[in-house]
């Protein structure tokens, strides 16, 4: 990695722009463009974004343009820096989840990238499938942990594991005594849900399943948050289907039964920006391919 590079690097990324850098340079503009591209190759990772019409950092040109600024200090060390970045070793992960990651997906996540990458400072931040897909998009999030979620342009979507889906009802109810519970029993049945503008997907594939039994569910009790209606379960106030990793949570007067119905599932993914994971976020990726290897899913 030559020092001139990087200057000629950190030019374009103080301009963003190819011919205004070269005239700073004092070199053509093919020149400067054909050195960003070894410097580039010799990575092994894409630090601009270029179209016809702009240039912009990519996450990883960021952290390296903000290290070749203090090149001069220590030429040493900032190769040593670049290096870390370009390898995972170093750097700033941003990952979104949806709640009920909390249960059991993102702590076998988390706890073995936290001890394999102890310098990288990770972002959790816990929102919806489709607020994750946004901010996925418009660069503001790396990763995100979805559910039940389509394809959308832009984005690269990998299946992680399908969950299976279980009853949670008062462990005095009439079908608590069964292993397994049909969803066609409970059609007289109060249920509690997650409303639409919370849990969108979970919503749209508990519906969809009610639909198919002959449930109601227009009249359903909506609570916010699955420990909320764990609670009102427990508490005798109606039924919920709710993801097998939550049966991590127990409760007096609270039990969790499968059910018959073989799509009682859902599909967990990651979702991330189109154009390939850099090392860190490939890291992250397949410490999570590990973890569910290395276990089922809760349930």
């Amino acid at each position: 990695m030559e020092t001139r590079r990087l200057q000629y690097f950190l030019a374009v990324a103080e301009e963003l722009h190819f011919g205004r850098a070269a005239l700073f340079l004092h070199v053509s503009q093919p020149a400067l463009s054909q050195q960003i591209n070894i410097l580039e190759r010799e990575l092994g990772a894409r630090l601009l974004n270029r179209t016809t019409r702009e240039v912009s950092l990519t996450r990883l040109g960021v952290a390296v343009a903000q290290q070749a600024k203090v090149f001069a200090a220590s030429e040493t060390d900032v190769r040593e820096r670049i290096a870390d970045l370009v390898s995972g070793r170093q750097g700033y992960l941003r990952v979104g989840f949806v709640p009920s990651a909390a249960y059991d997906l993102l702590p076998r996540i988390v706890a073995p990238f936290s001890r394999e990458h102890p310098d990288v400072r990770l972002s959790l931040q816990e929102m919806p499938s489709q607020q994750q897909i946004e901010l996925v998009l418009n660069g503001q999030m790396d990763l995100g942990l979805v559910r039940d979620v389509s394809h959308a342009r832009g984005t690269s979507l990998i299946p992680l594991v399908r969950e299976k889906l279980i009853l949670a009802c008062p462990d005095r109810h009439p079908l608590a005594a069964s292993e397994k519970v049909s969803l066609s029993a409970l059609q007289s049945e109060r249920f509690i849900v997650l409303p639409k503008n919370v849990a969108p997907a979970m919503s749209r594939t508990i519906s969809a399943l009610c639909h198919r039994a002959g449930i109601d569910l227009s009249d359903a009790m909506e609570v916010l948050a699955f420990p909320t209606t764990l609670g009102l379960v427990a508490s005798g106030m109606g039924v919920a289907i709710v993801p097998a990793s939550v049966r991590a949570t127990v409760l007096p007067g609270l039990v969790y039964r499968e059910l018959t119905e073989d799509n009682a599932t859902s599909q967990f993914s990651a979702v991330l920006r189109e154009g390939g994971a850099d090392q860190l976020t490939q890291h992250f990726l397949n410490i999570a391919g590990r973890a569910i290897a290395g276990r089922a899913l809760a349930g």
